[in-house]
């Protein structure tokens, strides 16, 4: 180990992370069964390593430094790595755990079938948590003012933007799957246009997660299937 490097163990980045949700040392140390002076010691052996507070004190409690903030997120993915290792067991036979993965309704029932089939015959164990989510949810939209339309709503999902239109309130644009299961299909009128030139569909991922096995996995298919 190089000289300097220091390890921090689970149990005192667990502490420092409840200690980060709460600002509260006197809640912090009933929930995490450790007496006051030994949460103080704890938080200092973080700081020691670090070279910095990690924590502003005052009367009223404690409130993150800058460093603070930026230790935060170290911890909590030391921490998620440190599960995934003991999840893993000590010599597993394939991945195992679970994925999760968010998506567009329309997504989850014409593109992830086919998407993550592949990935579930290579790793059988672990177990899928599928999320549909508005794309909303998933990535900051952004748009031109100067070459906006004039814009009545925003609604997150297609079934709120079908009962706009219903209402009289414009034109929308869905999918066609989304247009031939809705209730309201026959109050609408579809608008002919040129056929919608081919458009890319991503696959996003957190750069950091891609240190944890099962999101690497999927996303090594997810590449060699493109």
């Amino acid at each position: 180990m190089p000289p300097g490097t220091s390890i921090v163990s689970v149990r005192n980045t667990a502490v420092f992370l409840h200690l980060c949700r709460t600002l509260d040392c006197g809640r912090t140390s009933t929930d995490c069964h450790v007496s006051p002076s030994t949460l103080t010691r704890t938080i200092q052996r973080l700081e020691a390593p670090a070279g910095t507070r990690l924590f502003d004190r005052g009367p009223r409690g404690v409130a993150l430094t800058a460093e603070g903030h930026r230790f935060r997120g170290y911890a909590r993915q030391a921490l998620e790595l440190w599960q995934d290792y003991r999840a893993a067991g000590p010599v597993p036979a394939g991945l195992t755990g679970s994925l999760s993965v968010f998506a567009t309704v329309t997504a989850c029932q014409t593109l992830l079938p086919d998407l993550l089939a592949p990935f579930q015959a290579a790793h059988p164990d672990v177990r899928m948590d599928l999320r549909p989510a508005d794309a909303a949810d998933a990535l900051a939209r952004r748009r031109d003012p100067a070459r906006a339309p004039d814009i009545a709503a925003e609604p997150d999902g297609h079934e709120a933007l079908l009962a706009l239109v219903v209402l009289g309130y414009g034109t929308g644009v869905v999918p066609r799957l989304v247009l031939d299961t809705s209730v309201v299909r026959d109050r609408l009128a579809v608008v002919p246009t040129d056929p919608m030139p081919p458009f890319t569909i991503g696959l996003c991922v957190c750069r950091a997660d891609l240190r944890r096995p099962i999101v690497a996995a999927l996303w090594s298919l997810a590449r060699g299937a493109a």
